[in-house]
């Protein structure tokens, strides 16, 4: 199954975002600090076709399609690999996420105390650069077999770059501050 996409300029020229199904894959934090008004919140790496449904089911108003939204995209591509044939709803992407959505004619509802939730982007370069730093560091001064993390780590960030796919991302994913 593959998904339409839609801008959200072109999504919300004449709806206001209570009248569609939008779900918001990402990360509760990330939600607490900014959200778009009556979407669903299911975090992609809880999400299921099962979860969707029962959602769903609980939600009144027009479901034949799923707008899918997380921060800039990748989430959204992720989901729709996950639901794949196995819902009953149409998916569509919104192109750009939620960065795009801040320069479209909608709304955010912003917390009045926002959590500093750092981005599994940053989460991930953050790692990388810290795994690669002590790699290094371990080379020089302890043994120079640590370099070889430095070499896994880069090797990882080429594999990432090639298939667009992030095993680190996914781990992170599943840590306590990104729930």
């Amino acid at each position: 199954m593959s998904a339409t996409r839609v801008t959200p300029q072109q999504l919300f020229a004449n709806t206001r975002p209570e009248e569609l199904c939008i779900l918001d894959l990402r990360t509760t934090a990330e939600v607490e600090n900014e959200r778009v008004p009556g979407a669903l919140h299911i975090p992609v790496q809880e999400l299921s076709a099962e979860r969707l449904q029962a959602e769903l089911s609980q939600r009144a108003g027009d479901k034949s399609t799923v707008y899918l939204l997380c921060q800039s995209g990748r989430r959204a591509d992720m989901a729709v690999d996950k639901l794949a044939g196995k819902v009953d709803c149409s998916l569509c992407i919104i192109d750009g996420g939620v960065n795009a959505m801040r320069h479209a004619p909608v709304e955010l509802e912003r917390s009045e105390t926002p959590r500093r939730a750092v981005s599994i982007e940053r989460q991930v370069r953050i790692t990388a650069g810290l795994l690669i730093l002590t790699g290094v560091v371990l080379g020089f001064t302890v043994n120079p077999g640590f370099f070889w993390l430095s070499g896994a780590v880069g090797a990882g960030l080429t594999f990432s770059g090639i298939t667009d796919t992030c095993a680190m991302a996914k781990v992170l994913l599943h840590m306590p501050w990104n729930r």
